[in-house]
């Protein structure tokens, strides 16, 4: 896993030096995650997320995310610091470990501000996701045999899915 986390984070690093338009950083929260974010228009831009959630079943697990966010509205709150922002989107994630495998769709709401004076951007999110999850399980029988059994249900863990988030505006 830490092998994806950095293979996909020199991945970014080496794509955004040479565009315009991207942006790269962490968020953490309820998971930490690399984060890459393209605007390929004034108030749409695409973002993809992996990293290490702990919001599932039985411990942490791996996370990919791919996100369609739309910049609702900015505000002039503190002109001297920078731009405030409000987006919101749509997409879907996957995530999973040894024993879960969880899938669905994911929503965003997102408050930040770009600085002026420096490239970058801070903001908080809400990004709840949800959908199925399958659950592998193994239990013992009285006499010492064991068993494996599966189970699915709702991903209700997945709601509670806040962060901040840091980037690096190319």
């Amino acid at each position: 896993m830490k092998r994806i986390i950095l293979l996909f984070a020199a991945a970014m690093l080496a794509t955004t030096a040479l565009a315009q338009g991207w942006s790269v950083g962490v968020r953490v929260g309820s998971t930490v995650q690399a984060v890459g974010q393209y605007q390929y228009n004034q108030t749409n831009y695409v973002e993809g997320r992996i990293g290490v959630s702990w919001l599932s079943i039985g411990g942490s697990s791996s996370e990919i995310a791919l996100l369609h966010n739309w910049r609702i509205c900015t505000m002039d709150w503190s002109p001297k610091a920078g731009v405030w922002f409000f987006d919101a989107g749509v997409g879907a994630n996957v995530s999973g470990h040894r024993w879960l495998t969880c899938f669905g769709v994911m929503g965003m709401a997102r408050l930040g501000v770009n600085f002026k004076k420096v490239p970058l951007s801070l903001s908080l999110d809400y990004s709840p996701a949800f959908g199925p999850e399958i659950y592998r399980y193994e239990y013992y029988l009285t006499d010492g045999t064991p068993q494996t059994a599966h189970s699915a249900g709702f991903r209700y863990f997945g709601l509670y899915n806040g962060g901040f988030t840091l980037t690096y505006n190319f």
